[in-house]
């Protein structure tokens, strides 16, 4: 009976705080332009995962384990590029605009010149890495290619524009335009039975595109040109750039952290293997969009709470732990247990060996999850270095497993390797650390009592 009254109570306290969120946006000019902003970037973001999610399957699919293994390699390497010519930039950029409207045209015009002569040295740089590190001549032509696409992509610094602006409908549009006829070719080359070297071509017009249809959007509208070399400003670019470097030493370490497992297992074990093991991954990280979605919705509220009303912070944040338990729980463990029947079911027998490897990284789901929840904390404390120091134990830590598990658990030694990092980046190095051990105390309190929430119904 007491069961059954706490679930009531939740669900109650659940839509009252939906119910209050709605009234709120209605009635309030200001958050119905940013609500109606906010929905613009959801309504693209999910329509994207879904598609590319739903494109994806039928791509792996086709491809079969050892050439979608090459393809995830590939891909994997180009991302870790695009994280380091990106430089930390993207919030940075659109708060100087807001600041600076006086000179906004020549802060765009300087972060597309960092982006730009960036890329190009990164593309540089990669050139001898990717050639020493890739397994054979293909795989380099084809990191070398995307990788190409890396100063092209510098345009899409218009994004900053309007998100600064309020005017996110302009990006969501032109990007939803642009996923549809990008899944079009992608559907064409299956059906017409093109090779690898195509699927790849694809994830270099996907980028190549995204960039220039945001610059038609930009020029179509007759404001001023910003990739004049005369609006580079060497003052706003060191400015920038020292705000910007935590990030950018942050954003690197995550992603390397989160890719370089399909790296190694290519360099240890084979295609074949790492087509199973991208292909489980694939579908994993589709769920990263729970955490995300809980972080913009519920960051504002606990910094609120941490300003405005501290008594109220713990409870806050131990309910945003409780929401990412039961989130684990419907997702998590049905993919335990169910694993290899959905990875027959989307990708057919060929790929069952991946289904082991699926139902093993529903755990990195509870990792992700909290660690989400975990960043709200070290920001709201203000404790951002700490948070990059963690994340870079995370990644070395996450290389050295990796070379020492793989060559005797195949696969499987991955996903122990990642586990163990992030063990050591959310939970060991914080339990250690005086200034994260009360987070610890709070998170554990949230998971055991994930049955009850504290202050859904607070307005602060």
């Amino acid at each position: 009976m007491n069961e059954n009254s706490d679930n009531v109570r939740f669900f109650r306290k659940f839509s009252d705080f939906f119910r209050e969120l709605l009234k709120n946006t209605l009635e309030n000019e200001g958050l119905k332009k940013y609500g109606a902003n906010t929905l613009w970037l959801f309504l693209e973001q999910f329509l994207r995962l879904v598609l590319s999610t739903l494109i994806g399957i039928w791509v792996i699919r086709y491809l079969q384990p050892e050439n979608y293994g090459a393809l995830s390699y590939v891909v994997a390497f180009n991302q870790i590029a695009y994280t380091f010519s990106r430089f930390g930039l993207d919030g940075l950029v659109v708060r100087e605009i807001i600041r600076n409207e006086s000179v906004q045209f020549k802060i765009l015009g300087t972060s597309f010149w960092i982006r730009f002569l960036g890329s190009f040295i990164i593309f540089l740089l990669f050139i001898p890495i990717s050639y020493f590190v890739s397994t054979d001549f293909e795989l380099f032509l084809f990191i070398t290619l995307l990788n190409f696409g890396l100063m092209l992509q510098s345009f899409d610094v218009v994004d900053f524009y309007y998100l600064s602006k309020v005017q996110a409908k302009y990006i969501s549009i032109r990007k939803l335009i642009q996923l549809f006829l990008i899944s079009i070719f992608k559907i064409y080359l299956i059906l017409a039975k093109a090779n690898l070297f195509w699927f790849v071509f694809s994830y270099f017009l996907d980028s190549v595109s995204l960039a220039l249809f945001s610059l038609m959007i930009y020029k179509s509208q007759k404001l001023p040109s910003f990739f004049k070399f005369s609006l580079f400003d060497v003052k706003i670019a060191k400015s920038i750039m020292k705000d910007a470097f935590p990030l950018f030493l942050a954003g690197v370490l995550n992603i390397i952290q989160a890719k370089v497992d399909q790296i190694i297992i290519l360099k240890f074990l084979s295609k074949e293997e790492l087509g199973y093991y991208s292909s489980a991954m694939r579908l994993i990280e589709f769920f990263g969009f729970i955490p995300m979605i809980v972080y913009w919705s519920f960051y504002t509220s606990v910094e609120r709470t941490k300003v405005y009303a501290k008594e109220k912070f713990e409870g806050r944040l131990r309910d945003l732990y409780r929401l990412m338990t039961i989130a684990f729980i419907f997702t998590g463990l049905p993919i335990f247990f169910f694993g290899k029947k959905i990875i027959i079911f989307l990708y057919g027998s060929t790929y069952e060996p991946a289904g082991i490897l699926f139902s093993l990284l529903s755990f990195r789901l509870f990792f992700t999850y909290f660690g989400v929840i975990r960043g709200i904390y070290l920001l709201t404390e203000n404790l951002i270095w700490f948070s990059t120091f963690t994340v870079f134990l995370g990644a070395i830590s996450n290389v050295l497993f990796n070379i020492i598990f793989l060559p005797s658990y195949g696969a499987v030694g991955a996903i122990i390797s990642f586990a163990i990092s992030l063990t050591i980046t959310i939970f060991l190095v914080d339990i250690i650390y005086q200034k994260t051990r009360h987070n610890i105390k709070i998170m554990f309190e949230g998971i055991i009592t994930f049955f009850r929430f504290e202050s859904l119904k607070s307005k602060n």
